[in-house]
């Protein structure tokens, strides 16, 4: 049966019988926060896919100032619940907008951002894909393809590139890059990572991934994950470092494990350990890309004004100069 937290910190407790249990268990926390943002571990490795589906137009009505947007209504209401999480874009210029909410009762959507422009009435609106949020527990990319075109989206690009590219998003055709946002304001999906892909598309299509993920922060009972299993002790070291730096609870109750000579020592052996662990690791599921075989696909070709913006050579676009 593998290893769980509780019985890694109970372990550590038993060398520091003061320490309380709260403690105990927030250095184990903090052990497991530690090694999983050391490395890609094997354990980590997330694969999913993005996902657009087709654009849909309407007139729509959007009054200066408010969020409420009031589509055609019966016979042939705009809006559907589907809908909420996706992009508004009013006429062909206007900046894209994040379905909030849809009210089916009225056929109104509320937009995360107050309407702009001046106050327009059956204004032609595209409903579109043009945000990705990310999984919870997302923490990077490892790659990004697609399948139809046989190319990797570049993902490595800024917001203030694409500012400089394209302020207004009108570029709508086969997306080629996945544009970092920052972080989802929808309640549903708060926190969450959130990318622009662009150029916008307006069918409906599937990107694969592979990436990394957050390391969770296991309760009590849950068992300790990837190599960690097998490997308790590695964990119990950072603990006991800890454990060692602590000097009581108070001047009259003072830690008998206290040591500092000793929580330098156990600091070392557990960095040795986990470097052991590492090597280990490797050898079980190599976390280069290049170990998924999708990923040794082209990048798309990149549009000529990044180039002249850029030393192709130092991003790996090109293997030499000449």
């Amino acid at each position: 049966m593998s290893e769980r937290v509780i019985d890694v910190w109970t372990k550590v407790r038993l060398h520091c019988p003061l320490a309380p249990a709260n403690l105990c268990r927030d250095w184990v926390n903090r052990a497991q926060r530690l090694v999983g943002s050391r490395r890609p571990w094997s354990h980590l490795r997330l694969f999913g896919q993005i996902t657009t589906d087709n654009a849909k137009n309407g007139l729509v009505t959007a009054n200066r100032g408010s969020t409420i947007i009031l589509g055609p209504g019966a016979p042939t209401p705009l809006f559907a619940l589907s809908d909420v999480g996706r992009q508004l874009r009013i006429g062909t210029a206007s900046p894209v907008n994040t379905i909030v909410s849809v009210d089916l009762s009225n056929d109104t959507a509320v937009i995360q951002e107050p309407w702009g422009p001046l106050s327009v009435v059956a204004a032609q609106s595209t409903i579109l894909d043009a945000f990705v949020t990310m999984p919870k527990d997302f923490n990077r990319f490892l790659g990004i393809i697609d399948p139809v075109n046989n190319w990797q989206l570049h993902f490595y690009m800024t917001e203030a590139q694409l500012n400089r590219w394209d302020p207004k998003r009108v570029s709508t055709t086969t997306p080629w890059a996945l544009v970092s946002r920052g972080y989802s304001a929808l309640e549903a999906t708060l926190g969450q990572p959130q990318y622009e892909l662009w150029p916008y598309t307006t069918a409906a299509k599937f990107y694969p991934y592979a990436g990394i993920k957050q390391p969770k922060v296991l309760g009590d009972l849950d068992p300790l994950e990837g190599p960690f299993q097998y490997r308790p002790d590695v964990l119990e070291l950072y603990c006991l470092s800890e454990a060692a730096s602590w000097p009581g609870p108070s001047f009259d109750q003072k830690n008998v494990y206290f040591n500092l000579a000793n929580a330098a020592q156990k600091r070392a052996d557990f960095e040795n350990e986990l470097w052991i662990l590492e090597q280990r690791d490797d050898e079980i599921y190599p976390m280069l890309k290049e170990s998924v075989s999708w990923l040794n696909l082209p990048f798309a070709p990149l549009d000529s004004r990044f180039m002249q913006e850029h030393d192709a050579y130092s991003l790996g676009l090109v293997s030499s100069y000449f």
